[in-house]
């Protein structure tokens, strides 16, 4: 006598919900989408991604596609699965929107309204949004996007060079502008959204972090949480799959046997934010940081053998010639990558390092 069919549908829905959390545990929003789409009952027994709230955002994932309108599907990478994913995002198609940058897994685009420019946020992967009111977006060209929250309301952070901007707050119907004291140290190097705050680094070597407004007509503080020293000049900040990392790029020291004034060294450390100390290390283990202006990355190479373990990738510009390196973190050498070719395909590496430059 044959087997009675069973109906997938008919899981109990405290199985479905658990299958859902393991997906967004692992980061897996886009698995945890389709797993809803599969029937009315198991998206009865989920929770159901609306708003930007920061466990449904796609914190791993990374768009590397340019910006040209003419794409109908964008590809996105995992940092730490090495898995890659194309996927119809219809607002990059619009014309009414323009890309602004992405912060924790969100994108920030602005729609120009004719008597102003709103800011909308959008998540990519659950097509939930959020549009300020219109007239608070800036017309300032931005350097570097940041996003931080709570559990479900985002904050919005809109660098300039000279290390101010503005901060759109949902529950507040004025943009806040704030500022540092004006000078070539603080001048902006990078910005990083990290466990749901906003973290700087500046020309001098400093870390700061931006504090969240805690009423409706408080001021922003920007509080220094590593001062300025010379082993930290120049350095960018990076998400290490949970630690924070500041990675410094210095001149090789005369005596050194590789020194050459046109060499610089890499220094990386884990940032204690307790202490507000810095660690330094001398291993990654099987990571590679990728370093840029817009954004700084760390991924697993265990799953993406074309990228080199415990090393840095980075480049310089020379007048209008775009040096791309590797440095290798475990004897201090480097060597210099092929340039993106103007024509034919990129490696992944040139391909990353150019999201990195902000050029995405």
């Amino acid at each position: 006598m044959p087997a009675a069919s069973v109906s997938w549908s008919s899981l109990p829905p405290d199985l479905v919900s658990c299958v859902g959390e393991i997906l967004l545990s692992a980061g897996d929003i886009d698995s945890y989408m389709t797993f809803r789409a599969a029937c009315r009952s198991w998206r009865a027994a989920t929770d159901d991604p609306c708003g930007l709230s920061r466990r449904f955002r796609p914190h791993r994932w990374v768009m590397l596609d340019d910006l040209s309108r003419h794409v109908d599907s964008r590809l996105f990478l995992n940092l730490d699965t090495g898995r890659f994913l194309r996927k119809n995002v219809p607002l990059l198609n619009d014309g009414a929107y323009t890309y602004v940058g992405a912060a924790d897994g969100l994108i920030l685009l602005k729609v120009d309204t004719g008597y102003g420019c709103d800011i909308c946020i959008l998540n990519p992967f659950t097509g939930s949004t959020l549009r300020f009111p219109s007239g608070l977006a800036s017309r300032r060209q931005c350097s570097r996007v940041a996003v931080t929250a709570d559990a479900t309301a985002p904050l919005v952070f809109l660098f300039l060079d000279c290390l101010g901007g503005v901060c759109y707050d949902p529950s507040n119907p004025l943009p806040r502008w704030f500022s540092a004291e004006r000078s070539p140290v603080n001048m902006l190097i990078n910005v990083l959204s990290f466990q749901g705050r906003a973290y700087i680094a500046d020309a001098g070597g400093s870390v700061k972090v931006v504090g969240c407004p805690k009423g409706p007509h408080t001021n922003l503080e920007i509080t220094t949480i590593i001062k300025h020293n010379s082993v930290t000049e120049r350095s960018f900040l990076v998400d290490n799959v949970g630690e924070l990392l500041l990675v410094g790029k210095l001149p090789s020291m005369p005596g050194h046997p590789r020194y050459s004034p046109f060499v610089r060294r890499m220094h990386v450390f884990r940032l204690d934010l307790e202490r507000k100390a810095l660690e330094p290390i001398k291993s990654i283990g099987n990571r590679a940081i990728f370093l840029g202006p817009g954004h700084c990355l760390s991924i697993d190479t265990n799953h993406l053998p074309a990228i080199e373990a415990n090393c840095i990738y980075y480049y310089n510009v020379k007048e209008k010639d775009i040096q791309m390196y590797l440095y290798h973190l475990e004897d201090g050498s480097r060597e210099l990558l092929t340039s993106p070719p103007l024509h034919g395909p990129s490696s992944l590496a040139q391909i990353i390092l150019e999201y990195c430059r902000g050029r995405s």
